[in-house]
């Protein structure tokens, strides 16, 4: 299988866990996620 990296920022429903798809996602893959608050930026490297 080959791994893949980036990231991922989610955009989830209100009753999902941001943190625990966090934690799914990073376990099986080199993919960053990157959970924001409501108005929080992320600036891309």
């Amino acid at each position: 299988m080959r791994e893949l990296g980036g990231v991922v920022i989610p955009m989830h429903r209100s009753k999902a866990d941001p943190q625990d798809y966090m934690k799914k996602v990073e376990a099986i893959s080199n993919i960053k996620v990157a959970p924001l608050q409501i108005g929080e930026v992320y600036h891309l490297k």
